[in-house]
């Protein structure tokens, strides 16, 4: 089973000196407090913020951009810490450790560990792409502040907005419920590339075709003519012109790469550096020099911290570096990118030289189009024609495979509208919701309504969509609902409302978060790991402990 549990998490603002750590159970988890405003929110969404997801509303006073947060997880099996400080996400396990350069990079890590392949085209990236950790959580968070307005799912997370509405959330929800599962994704993927490349053999076919008939009209015209000179002459005037253009062009890219060097080369010096000083933490300030990165002097420790505008605050001084090591990476991707560049214009200023030279050769050959040309093109029009009857005769057969799938899934698809409907039905009565009765399976359209019915009709539809995926997904990932309690709801309402907490919710079977305050503990039955939160939700007592737990890289 692919699977992903949150063991524990701890926060670190280094700036204030405070902090806090909160440990799970890989079941159902109540987050409580004593009242509202106390931390609850705070906490669940930094579980999601600390996976990586896209998180800006956030309650009074809670900064996550400049706390450290750092989780530590299961993933099948295996034990990981997670830490994200703003941007940077690094990773650690028992064998390696990294920083990534971005959210995608490791958007694509998790899921590889989690074992699987989702990818969605975006509004502007129309070849399909790893989905994003925000896309990957978004039917497992229910916020409390983006949660209870009537649009579903496309507003949990900031980050969603890259995805067209044809796409999200269906296609995701399709994944998990195994509607559109992996090998079908594969051999529409297939049947896609071999389109566009039987396509693009058509297309080559039909210029060889044009060229040839071209050049054969052209033969029987001037076969027994001389080539003509002022012809060649524009040829090489042309190639003339594409041969100083790309000079220019390989002019500014060398510049480019100078200045990507330079740029590459200060970062790393500050690297060293503060390195160096995470490595003389424990000696005297007058007893350390630094070589300054610019001037080449020597500093001593607290002129360098004040240089690096840091703090002499181990963690500060290892976020920085970082940061730098994203950069880094960044940079020495840019530089092998420029670098290929220039190779890649080198080689055309060469190929034209070349092509200059051969005209020369041959300029006062009489017989330049030969019958030899038109004997070549034939065969290389065979040869095309052979390599598209074998990629058509792959797309039929994929179009038949895909037929037989899809019929398959049909068959999944009709048990699931028997599972929707049923659940449907049980949580509109448990509620007493009227909302959904003409809601289908899979249609992901904004509800309306307000107040209490609209909060009763999310609520359903959240746990409904919940059940299926966890009753029908290799992928157990945690689920977490922030208070729904956000607009005045009526005693009984709230009752049914906890009790559908109780019976579709808390009883799924892999790890779950829910947010409740102590006086209303009672309306949950059973026996639930019970983390009790107060304000304020970090400590000063408790950072000295935490911050030593703070992984660190290059050290």
């Amino acid at each position: 089973m692919n699977q992903l549990i949150i063991n524990k998490i701890s926060i670190v603002d280094y700036e204030n000196k405070k902090a806090n750590s909160f440990e799970f159970n890989e079941g159902p988890n109540l987050i409580i407090s004593e009242q509202n405003g106390q931390g609850k929110s705070s906490l669940v969404k930094s579980i999601y913020y600390g996976l990586g997801c896209q998180l800006t509303s956030f309650p009074k006073d809670w900064k996550p951009q400049k706390y450290i947060i750092q989780l530590y997880v299961h993933i099948n099996g295996e034990s990981y810490i997670i830490k994200r400080h703003n941007k940077v996400i690094s990773i650690k396990s028992s064998e390696d450790s990294f920083v990534f350069k971005n959210f995608r990079d490791y958007s694509e890590w998790l899921q590889i560990k989690l074992g699987m392949s989702l990818k969605l085209t975006s509004k502007v990236q129309y070849e399909p792409q790893y989905a994003y950790v925000d896309a990957l959580m978004s039917p497992f968070y229910v916020d409390q502040d983006k949660g209870w307005s009537g649009t579903l799912y496309k507003e949990t997370f900031d980050g969603l907005g890259q995805y067209p509405a044809n796409v999200f959330p269906k296609e995701l929800i399709d994944y998990y419920l195994g509607i559109s599962n992996e090998e079908l994704n594969n051999m529409k993927n297939q049947k896609e590339d071999f389109s566009i490349n039987s396509r693009s053999l058509l297309q080559k076919i039909s210029q060889i075709e044009a060229v040839y008939n071209s050049y054969q009209e052209q033969n029987e015209i001037v076969e027994s003519l001389p080539k003509d000179v002022k012809e060649l002459k524009i040829e090489i005037d042309y190639y003339i012109k594409k041969t100083n253009e790309i000079s220019l062009e390989i002019q500014k890219v060398t510049k480019g790469i100078e200045k990507t060097k330079l740029e590459l080369d200060i970062h790393r010096q500050d690297k060293n550096e503060l390195e160096l000083l995470l490595l003389d933490t424990s000696k005297r300030f007058e007893d350390i020099k630094y070589e300054c990165s610019y001037c080449h002097s020597y500093l001593t420790r607290e002129q360098s911290l004040t240089r690096l505008e840091l703090e002499d605050n181990r963690l500060a001084i290892n976020s920085l570096k970082e940061s730098l090591l994203q950069r880094i990476s960044l940079l020495e991707e840019s530089l092998i990118d420029k670098q290929s560049k220039l190779y890649e214009l080198s080689d055309k200023v060469a190929a034209y030289q070349r092509k200059i030279d051969e005209i020369k050769e041959i300029k006062d050959i009489e017989d330049y189009i030969s019958q030899s040309v038109l004997v070549e093109l034939g065969k290389l029009a065979r040869k095309e024609s052979i390599a598209k009857e074998i990629l058509d005769k792959k797309i039929t057969q994929l179009n038949n495979d895909i037929r037989d799938l899809q019929s398959e899934l049909r068959h999944h698809i009709n048990s699931l509208e028997g599972d929707y409907e049923d659940l449907k039905n049980n949580l509109s009565s448990l509620l007493e919701s009227n909302g959904l009765s003409d809601r289908k399976f899979r249609d992901y359209k904004k509800l309306k309504g307000s107040g209490t019915n609209l909060n009763k009709d999310l609520l359903a539809i959240y746990l409904i969509y919940m059940n299926l995926i966890a009753s029908n997904s290799e992928f157990k990932i945690p689920f977490a609902i922030d208070s729904f309690v956000k607009n005045e709801i009526d005693t009984i309402s709230q009752e049914r409302m906890f009790r559908a907490i109780g019976s579709y919710f808390l009883t799924l079977k892999t790890q779950t978060f829910f947010s409740v305050i102590r006086e209303n503990l009672y309306r949950i039955d059973g026996d639930y790991c019970k983390i009790r939160v107060e304000s304020p939700l970090l400590k000063e007592d408790r950072y000295e402990e935490i911050s030593r737990e703070i992984i660190e890289f290059g050290v």
